[in-house]
């Protein structure tokens, strides 16, 4: 899955102004971080964007553990082979990535279970309230994330 990381961000201010401008800033700032890229956009027909994060992961991790997986979920962290010269242990190797692939920001998901290998379903219900499926093509001029007033 992909991941809009928003960078921490601060700002103040004194005036109606000031507060316009910082508002303005912030709006920017989000819709740079929060617009896919064309390799993103050609991951697939449809986008499901999913705005209660929390909710959704809770979902899952109960989804999962009521049909017995253990369950891990984080965002992905990229690494430069090239400098990189050291090892990655347990559950940490399945969210560590080389570096090419970085545009793809992942978020994460890893089950653990008894059964043999395969693909496994896990079917966490109806995500309405919780997500928006949305045409990839139309995502950047469709949706818009910024402050609120």
């Amino acid at each position: 899955m992909y991941a809009v990381k928003i960078p921490d961000f601060e700002e103040s201010y004194e005036t109606e102004e000031e507060r316009v401008r910082a508002v303005a800033k912030i709006n920017a700032m989000l819709k740079v971080h929060s617009t896919l890229s064309d390799e993103m956009m050609a991951m697939g027909k449809f986008a499901v964007v999913i705005y209660r994060v929390e909710d959704f992961i809770g979902k899952v991790k109960l989804a999962a553990r009521e049909q017995g997986y253990a369950s891990w979920n984080g965002s992905v962290k990229y690494f430069d082979p090239d400098t990189f010269h050291g090892g990655f242990k347990g559950i940490e190797s399945v969210f560590r990535k080389r570096d090419a692939y970085s545009y793809q920001n992942e978020c994460r998901f890893v089950f653990g279970s008894h059964e043999p290998e395969g693909a496994k379903v896990i079917q966490v219900g109806a995500l309405d309230g919780i997500a928006i499926k949305i045409p990839t093509n139309k995502f950047n001029e469709k949706f818009e994330m910024k402050l609120a007033e």
